[in-house]
């Protein structure tokens, strides 16, 4: 109700139209955090930072403006299957999604990405492989699984964000 409410209240404000929109990002068109893709950074560190600012929406339709979101879903593209303890973190402002399969939307999780900012920072990371993460010969295995998983059968990553946007 608060985000109808507030895309409501954006389109009156701006006497313009206010529509629904989605957009497709793969983490191998992002920048990474010195050279390379975000799914490269992804692959050596178990997590990359991501920014999808005003650029990459005006890139679709540069007659509009990015507003709200509405849900994210995740899509893994695979060659062969994925491990069944697969788990990624995607967080944003504090909001935390956590992913499980070959893809996953925020609305089957109660959406907590709705009503934020479009233009907005995100992590995803692999919690097994970043820093801090369990010790011992089990917690070993787990990593090494992930991470030939991450570089030998992940083709990429793509982020599928519904927003509303100002039509101008």
């Amino acid at each position: 109700l608060d985000l109808c409410l507030t895309n409501m209240d954006l389109a009156h404000k701006s006497s313009t139209t206010l529509t629904g929109q989605s957009l497709s990002v793969q983490l191998s068109d992002l920048p990474g955090a010195e050279t390379g893709s975000a799914l490269d950074t992804l692959r050596a560190t178990g997590q990359c930072h991501l920014r999808i600012d005003a650029t990459i929406y005006e890139a679709l339709d540069p007659a509009q403006q990015a507003s709200l979101l509405q849900d994210v879903r995740v899509c893994l593209n695979v060659e062969d299957g994925y491990p069944h303890n697969l788990r990624l973190l995607l967080t944003q402002a504090g909001r935390h999604l956590a992913l499980s399969g070959p893809d996953t939307d925020s609305q089957a999780a109660g959406s907590p990405f709705a009503g934020a900012k479009a233009e907005s920072e995100w992590t995803l990371s692999v919690p097994c492989l970043s820093r801090g993460s369990s010790a011992g010969q089990e917690a070993d295995a787990v990593r090494s699984q992930m991470k030939a998983f991450l570089d030998d059968h992940l083709d990429d990553i793509t982020l599928e964000i519904t927003y509303s946007a100002i039509q101008h």
